[in-house]
């Protein structure tokens, strides 16, 4: 049985792609089984898929190519650790986590959110549940599509964005990728005039 993979953007860590088996599409459209808002990737960018010593990517005629370790590749393999870039987006490969009892997941999650408001330069910790519906977000899909690429229902997936902006303590998807985007950068907050 093949293992499942994730594959972190290096440039943006909060974008991940988690693939499993079967053949999955890359690409910047909305009918793309792994949707990545870039310019530089194409529209259907390339093909992946999951098989016991990595992922087999092949690229399917895409104007800024796909690259595994730097080198740019028609059809490829791309094991646990090495790095791909479909057009200017790099990613690495990495084991997914196992998943635990969601529960237990978004409790840990909310202490370890109380623990960092304090220092708004720390990034708050999501239950993988969560972190699912989180990369989603940023995706541009609405939470009916999200609910149906994780196949969940709607109103988990209601529920869970509005525990992420809770974490987060934002209102809006365009203000929890502001604040996720100031933590990658290492910014605080901006204060707000008096």
């Amino acid at each position: 049985m093949a293992q499942s993979l994730t594959l972190v953007c290096v440039t943006l860590p909060i974008v991940r792609l988690r693939v499993s088996a079967e053949n999955l599409v890359v690409g910047r459209s909305s009918r793309c089984d792994l949707m990545v808002s870039d310019a530089t990737v194409s529209r259907r960018h390339a093909r992946v898929r999951c098989v016991r010593e990595g992922l087999i990517i092949e690229d399917l005629g895409s104007r800024n190519g796909t690259f595994i370790g730097g080198e740019r590749v028609r059809k490829g393999l791309a094991v646990v650790g090495s790095y791909v870039r479909f057009g200017q987006l790099d990613f690495q490969v990495l084991k997914s986590e196992e998943l635990d009892d969601s529960a237990r997941e978004t409790e840990q999650a909310g202490v370890a959110a109380k623990q960092t408001q304090s220092n708004p330069l720390v990034e708050p910790v999501l239950s993988d549940a969560q972190q699912r519906v989180f990369e989603l977000l940023f995706t541009g899909c609405r939470e009916k599509e999200i609910a149906k690429r994780l196949g969940l229902s709607h109103h988990t997936v209601h529920n869970h964005i509005k525990s992420i902006y809770r974490i987060y303590g934002v209102h809006s998807r365009t203000e929890l990728l502001a604040a996720a985007l100031r933590l990658r950068q290492g910014r605080p907050e901006p204060k707000e005039p008096q």
